[in-house]
């Protein structure tokens, strides 16, 4: 009996979990590329302080939001790191724990980069959010071999995260080898990281009528 109810409130939890990863994974695509659009492209001049720090006092409070919505992004990181380790733990528990850390340490790694951008140093921005990227790729790579290990996930799924995470790795590489590249690899190969979120709500979705495993397959 005791068994019985450890197994139904341990995918409970693991139900609950991938649906929160996946609700904030979505919430940030949509915050992340509006302040991308008004906090960076919006206002950012690479290499010219004076017209970068015009731009920031015209847009007033459109920067001012779409700063805020990027720390709200980092927010997001920190709770998407907890609910993708308790939703893959089952699978992993090592493996699940270390992608949690990676992405943890991105989203350190991301403050920082946003204190520079809020400051108006739009190269500070660029070179730390890069560097920030190798950290990003490292766990959606992990997270991708746990999707493709995971029973209630299909393994295309897993193996587009992986590519999405070779991708913001491969891009984070470039951008210290390249002050300007002339094409951003993740911009293609994100798809997967999306798909996953969309693909955790719907399963969520799906076990609020009916239970789903969490073992390794």
């Amino acid at each position: 009996m005791s068994t019985t109810i450890a197994r139904v409130e341990g995918e409970a939890r693991v139900r609950t979990a991938a649906g929160i990863a996946g609700m904030a994974l979505l919430a940030m695509a949509v915050l992340a590329a509006f302040g991308n659009f008004v906090a960076i492209e919006g206002v950012m001049v690479d290499g010219d302080p004076v017209a970068t720090a015009a731009n920031i006092e015209s847009a007033g409070a459109l920067f001012t939001l779409g700063l805020l919505s990027m720390y709200v992004v980092v927010l997001l990181d920190v709770l998407v790191a907890w609910a993708l380790t308790l939703t893959f733990e089952p699978v992993d528990a090592p493996l699940a724990r270390l992608a949690g850390w990676l992405r943890l340490a991105y989203a350190g790694v991301f403050m920082v980069a946003i204190a520079a951008l809020a400051s108006g140093d739009a190269g500070a921005f660029e070179k730390t959010w890069h560097a920030g990227l190798l950290l990003f790729g490292a766990s959606l790579v992990v997270v991708g071999w746990l999707t493709v290990r995971c029973t209630w996930l299909p393994s295309w799924l897993g193996v587009l995260v992986i590519i999405a995470g070779a991708g913001y790795g491969l891009d984070s590489i470039v951008a210290t080898l390249v002050s300007d590249p002339a094409i951003e690899v993740s911009a293609i190969t994100f798809i997967g990281e999306v798909l996953l979120a969309v693909w955790l709500v719907m399963r969520w979705q799906q076990s609020r009528r009916q239970s789903f495993p969490a073992a390794t397959s």
